[in-house]
């Protein structure tokens, strides 16, 4: 868990592992206009569709295994409020760790993504010494919630054909165990 204190109210957030159960709460999420557009499309998954690959990434697989994906809730407490706000997805590639997350329109600019990237990121340290993420470049939001958590904009583009883009450009951004051990060590 992590608090995040501020004038307003105290929030604290959890990452809980998908559960085959709140399928419907994850395509609420997927449906979510910002995760629609962010992720290059023009409407919302197929329900089925989505859902088959929804039940893969919320099973008991081991994330320390190349090739392995795992969801995860954003859920959060405070003032009342006890819901998923939103999801992250690791995926074990080859190449390293990648991180996914999104978070309900309602919740954006509320610090609930920076949350979510510091949550995903810790889950991911526990099995490598580094984590990638793809943002397009449009996606000044997102590069600031990685900012903040310490990753590094890289000249490394990769592209994806996208339903409402033609081709997406997505930029990584990479995180290193090592260089948060550094900045501790020389603050």
């Amino acid at each position: 868990m992590a608090k995040n204190d501020s004038s307003m109210r105290n929030i604290t957030f959890e990452l809980i592992p998908a559960t085959p159960e709140k399928y419907d709460t994850y395509y609420r999420f997927r449906s979510d206009k910002g995760d629609i557009y962010w992720t290059g499309y023009l409407t919302a998954p197929d329900y089925d569709k989505m859902k088959r690959l929804y039940l893969s990434r919320c099973s008991d697989t081991d994330i320390g295994v190349i090739g392995s994906e795992k969801l995860y809730f954003l859920h959060t407490y405070a003032d009342g409020l006890d819901e998923d706000v939103g999801y992250v997805l690791l995926y074990n590639k080859n190449d390293g760790f990648e991180f996914a997350y999104s978070v309900l329109g309602k919740y954006r600019g509320k610090g609930f993504g920076t949350k979510a990237c510091e949550l995903g990121t810790k889950t991911a340290l526990k099995y490598t010494s580094e984590v990638y993420a793809l943002v397009r470049d449009d996606n000044i939001a997102s590069q600031r919630v990685f900012e903040k958590n310490g990753y590094v904009r890289t000249d490394i583009i990769e592209e994806r054909i996208s339903p409402a883009f033609g081709i997406l450009k997505l930029r990584r951004w990479v995180y290193h165990k090592d260089r948060e051990i550094f900045r501790r060590q020389h603050k």
